[in-house]
């Protein structure tokens, strides 16, 4: 992208922060217009999380000036503005932003501190996309300030829009720590509101976790001495988003305390700094530009995170802060959808990249019926295609990193196309079996695969019994049936999502465990239950046991050659 760095095409903004109390952030942007008309828009959506956020609902009291006078605008559509300027002289958007919403995409702010997703805070100035922007932060006194763009005193100058919607900003009286990978200097902010603290050895983890990202693609860190972490331990929450050059992550504190929880924040945290390499540089050809305005559509989103997501979970083995019986065990998790979600049978693989936009983003309880998630099936795939690329002294990691060096470091971008050319330059059997498994439904042929190298996959069942439904208690403490199982008993009988249980078998439920407990211990029961206010009743049959959860474990015969090609398969990189 061309941009300019002259003072007279820069554009320049200021971020008020200076009264948090009210949860709202002020914004003032000037820059000289190049045409008589102005357009002015912001992002529906910001880059690794496709869906529509619109963005323009939290904007208000929005003002144009110019010479002093305020000047009339347009809305051209639900995100963007125009108007005619008055002259050649420097125009003024001034506007204000709610920030209420503390997640990885969108923006926060109150009396302890401000998280600002960028997309969700600054417009873009039509015409002025690849000039540099020099933003000016007001923040209460005591507060610090963190963002990975050149910083001068409360200053920070981006080389263009792209560059600056892809630094986050945050502010507060935060722990600020410094680590190193591969001799670069890294630092994470960790906003907490932990009862309890990180063990004393996390930051040497987290830097073995990012050493091993390195090692696997075979360089230093494109971030260099410029990569920031941002780590909230909140009491809800999970996730996180990528940039260029830092990352925003959320973890529950519970989790800690959960079976092999501070593994799953290494892994979080392993994921989202892979990302500086796949999905920020080495990017679908469909986003080397991004259209902030629209949804851009994609088949390639399992590469960008099933591949991603695949490698967050070796990270701590490679970094030798787990065991393979560790490895294995969260492999298993993620093949538990395997058996768990009926939509492997209704969405292919690709089509749930392409659908992302409608579908991941915004699924429902019920959504598991008809869909699936690309980073869980993108990971088993990649998981299969590693596995039968070591039977030809290859390896996934190898097809990444050619990859990395045709279409990310050139920022040509990917096509699905050239994966399939790289894997048939090694293997095309491989190749034609992998353009099978994105198109078709429930082709991917899990278990054979991982017999290869000497696996199983065992299943393990509920002790109760399936009633066949999910149920949710709602804010009138209400027992409302969530979702409804495909060719269950109660799918068969009629009940529907949103219907009310009232009682079961003649008892009164009013909370979920009395609903466990009367299913639990009859194998037939009669239901009755409220329809848009109409009383009904239906008798089930209880159905069989429910799968809880799946092991993956090696298998007991002893064979040599399976043996040679898992140990091929753990070196992993």
């Amino acid at each position: 992208m061309k941009t300019s760095n002259t003072l007279t095409d820069s554009v320049n903004i200021k971020i008020d922060l200076g009264k948090p109390v009210l949860q709202v952030i002020e914004v003032s942007i000037s820059f000289c217009p190049k045409e008589e008309y102005v357009e002015f828009s912001l992002p529906v959506w910001t880059p690794g999380s496709y869906t529509v956020r619109d963005y323009a609902q939290n904007i208000f009291d929005v003002k144009v000036m110019q010479s002093g006078k305020n000047i009339k605008f347009n809305r051209k559509s639900i995100n963007s503005w125009n108007f005619h300027c008055l002259s050649k002289e420097k125009i003024y958007l001034l506007y204000k932003v709610e920030a209420r919403e503390l997640t990885v995409r969108n923006s926060y702010l109150d009396s302890e501190f401000a998280s600002l997703c960028m997309p969700s805070v600054i417009m873009m100035v039509k015409g002025h996309r690849s000039s540099s922007h020099f933003i000016n932060v007001i923040t209460p006194d005591s507060w610090n300030l963190y963002c990975p763009l050149p910083r001068n005193k409360n200053t920070y100058s981006a080389t263009n829009y792209d560059n600056l919607v892809d630094a986050p900003i945050h502010a507060g009286i935060f722990n600020e720590h410094k680590f190193y990978v591969k001799g670069f200097l890294h630092k994470i902010i960790i906003i907490s509101s932990y009862p309890g603290s990180l063990p004393s050895h996390f930051l040497s983890d987290l830097s073995k976790v990012c050493e091993s990202a390195c090692d696997l693609v075979g360089e230093d860190p494109p971030s260099e001495d410029n990569y920031l972490f941002v780590l909230f331990i909140l009491d809800k929450g999970y996730g996180g988003l990528e940039h260029d050059n830092s990352s925003v992550n959320h973890f529950n504190w519970k989790l800690l305390h959960s079976e092999n929880g501070y593994r799953k924040l290494l892994q979080l945290l392993g994921h989202e700094y892979f990302h500086q390499w796949n999905v920020r540089r080495l990017r679908p050809k469909e986003y080397q530009y991004y259209n902030y305005n629209s949804p851009v559509i994609s088949d390639s989103l399992w590469f960008s995170e099933g591949l991603t997501s695949y490698y967050d979970l070796v990270f701590p083995y490679l970094a030798k802060l787990s065991t393979l019986e560790d490895l294995l065990s969260d492999l298993s998790e993620e093949l538990l959808f395997f058996f768990k979600t009926p939509g492997i049978n209704i969405q292919s693989l690709s089509d749930s990249s392409r659908e992302a936009w409608v579908k991941l983003y915004k699924s429902k309880p019920y959504s598991i019926d008809t869909q699936v998630s690309y980073y869980k099936l993108g990971l088993v795939t990649v998981l299969c295609i590693d596995i039968l690329l070591r039977q030809s002294n290859s390896s996934m990691s190898e097809i990444f990193r050619t990859l990395w060096l045709k279409y990310g470091k050139t920022n040509l971008g990917f096509t699905r196309k050239q994966i399939l050319f790289e894997i048939s330059c090694i293997n095309p059997a491989i190749s034609d079996k992998l353009n099978c498994w994105l198109d078709t439904p429930n082709s991917l042929p899990l278990e054979d695969i991982l017999s290869m190298v000497g696996l199983q996959i065992t299943p393990h069942y509920h002790e109760d019994s399936n009633c066949g439904f999910d149920c949710y208690l709602d804010h009138n403490h209400n027992i409302i049936i969530s979702r409804v199982y495909k060719h269950s008993p109660d799918h068969l009988s009629g009940l529907a999502i949103g219907d009310e249980i009232i009682a079961l078998n003649g008892f009164r439920v009013s909370t979920l465990n009395d609903l466990n407990t009367i299913i639990g211990i009859n194998s037939k029961f009669n239901i009755l239950y409220s329809r848009r206010g109409k009383i009904s009743q239906h008798t089930i049959n209880v159905k069989s046991k429910m799968i809880k959860k799946c092991t993956l474990h090696l298998s007991s015969e002893g064979d040599m050659s399976k043996s040679k090609l898992r140990d091929k398969w753990l070196n992993l990189i």
